[in-house]
């Protein structure tokens, strides 16, 4: 096997497949942007840094692409030569197309594009797949073992994967910000970072995989948690009011990498700066604001003109004090006229996740 690009998602394919046993590293052959990092994976994994790429593909049977996407048109020119038929082209380019892969190559190689996450790194990644014109069922087969080193596979069309690349993939980087801000709620209520960090963490690695071990529908699971006038309805309806339900953000994300990766074969992104600069207010109990990096931006003559002021996350804000230097203090949160009852804290922690 040859790994073309072998960054960070390249070195984690190939440290699963080794410690699965699936190939010794004497058959892996490593192709980096530099020879010092080729030399690197050489030293701690035993694999072959290979001279350039087209000597890397030249004797393997499954070729992994995992260079950058604007960096595929380039290689691919680069390698067309020295690819065969008989050999197996497996992409994990973001957002580049099997037709576009297949036009750089000069003969009917077979194709399948692959789109993980950087879970990978510990073996928790979910991946997935698709074959282009000329791959077929074993193909896709070789594909899924290769990936069910590092996580779990799903097998789709396709049109599919750009779908993926925003749910999945950039997914994670919505459920750190998740996570990051319900540990924020639980600094505001006293509990110390690291501690609310790890309850967080746990908290959605738990959802996760009762939603995957048990197979029920995520609502169902919700009912199970919400119980008549508690304090996780209160939470939930601050989410509902933040429009945390919008999806235009995930499906956005894999909507706009296809152009950027291939120019001319992907839709054109929109680009709205109206909504872009709404979508930059927030809600405070008695008016609206806007974060201090966007007034800057616009300076008095962009968009409509607001009350300025700090962010307010509770329910009352007297004399103007910050949220964050109440929760520096003990007792202040009450004391300047905070709810500090368990529904008032669920709705804090709401209101820090949905904005």
């Amino acid at each position: 096997m040859a790994v073309v690009g072998a960054g960070k998602m390249g070195e984690a394919l190939i440290r699963g497949l080794l410690e699965a046993g699936a190939l010794g590293p004497e058959r892996i052959a490593v192709t980096t942007g530099s020879r010092e990092r080729a030399r690197q994976l050489a030293d701690q994994l035993g694999v072959r840094a290979a001279e350039s790429n087209a000597d890397a593909v030249r004797d393997a049977d499954v070729v992994v692409l995992a260079v950058k996407p604007q960096q595929v048109g380039p290689v691919l020119d680069e390698v067309s030569r020295d690819l065969r038929p008989t050999q197996l082209l497996i992409s994990v380019a973001a957002s580049v197309g099997t037709p576009f892969i297949e036009k750089r190559l000069s003969g009917a190689v077979p194709v399948v594009r692959a789109m993980p996450n950087t879970a990978a790194l510990i073996k928790r990644a979910i991946t997935g797949i698709a074959r282009g014109s000329h791959a077929e069922a074993a193909h896709l087969e070789i594909a899924r073992a290769i990936f069910s080193a590092v996580g779990r596979v799903v097998v789709v069309d396709e049109k599919h994967l750009d779908a993926i690349t925003g749910l999945s993939a950039s997914g994670l980087a919505f459920i750190y910000v998740v996570i990051e801000s319900m540990a924020e709620g639980g600094v505001k209520m006293g509990l110390r970072r690291d501690l609310a960090t790890e309850l967080a963490a746990q908290t959605v690695l738990g959802a996760g995989a009762m939603v995957l071990e048990t197979g029920s529908h995520p609502a169902l699971l919700k009912d199970n948690v919400t119980t008549p006038a508690g304090t996780t309805i209160d939470g939930l309806l601050e989410l509902e009011e933040g429009g945390l339900r919008n999806a235009d953000q995930v499906g956005g994300a894999g909507d706009t990498a296809r152009p950027r990766a291939a120019p001319g074969l992907g839709r054109k992104p929109v680009k709205d700066s109206r909504r872009i600069r709404e979508r930059a207010w927030y809600r405070r109990p008695h008016g609206w604001a806007q974060p201090s990096h966007h007034r800057h931006a616009q300076g008095s003559a962009g968009g409509r003109q607001r009350p300025r002021g700090p962010r307010v996350l509770g329910r009352s804000n007297p004399g103007g004090t910050r949220p964050r230097d109440l929760a520096a203090q003990p007792g202040a949160l009450a004391t300047q006229g905070w709810d500090t009852g368990e529904p008032g804290l669920c709705r804090l922690v709401a209101r820090v996740v949905r904005r």
